[in-house]
């Protein structure tokens, strides 16, 4: 801690020292998190689009907080028992979606057979590719 900080802990307008409460709230006031939303970014607003499109209710946007990074924050106070995300099937990746895409035949026919992670992950390799051969 430096010289300044110290003395704006400990002192007061009118050069008293503050009190034992004074300064606690002042570094917990320091230490808080702060976050800036992410929301207005030309990314998020694309998929949000698509979401709100298929169904897609959620009290939450995406952040970047100053002490772990980039996350989810409410927009609202979340109490008990609260809707918080709600996501239609159509949106979601499941084995069964990539076995019913163009993928299904290939991977059906693969000996041994793979396990659901590793179809989910081959279908997402297969897409991120697809998608990069699209723009370039």
């Amino acid at each position: 801690m430096d010289l300044c900080t110290r003395m704006e802990d400990g002192m007061r307008s009118g050069g008293r020292r503050a009190g034992r409460t004074r300064r606690r709230r002042g570094r917990k006031q320091r230490n808080t998190s702060k976050s800036v939303s992410l929301s207005h970014q030309q990314q998020y607003v694309t998929l949000l689009r698509f979401l709100h499109k298929h169904g897609f209710d959620c009290v939450l946007q995406p952040a970047n907080f100053t002490d772990f990074g980039r996350g989810l924050q409410a927009q609202e106070i979340i109490k008990p028992d609260n809707l918080i995300i709600s996501l239609p099937e159509a949106c979601l990746i499941t084995t069964s979606t990539v076995l019913d895409s163009y993928l299904g035949p290939y991977i059906k026919s693969w000996k041994p057979r793979l396990s659901p992670l590793l179809v989910l992950c081959v279908f997402l390799v297969c897409e991120q590719h697809k998608e990069k051969s699209l723009i370039g």
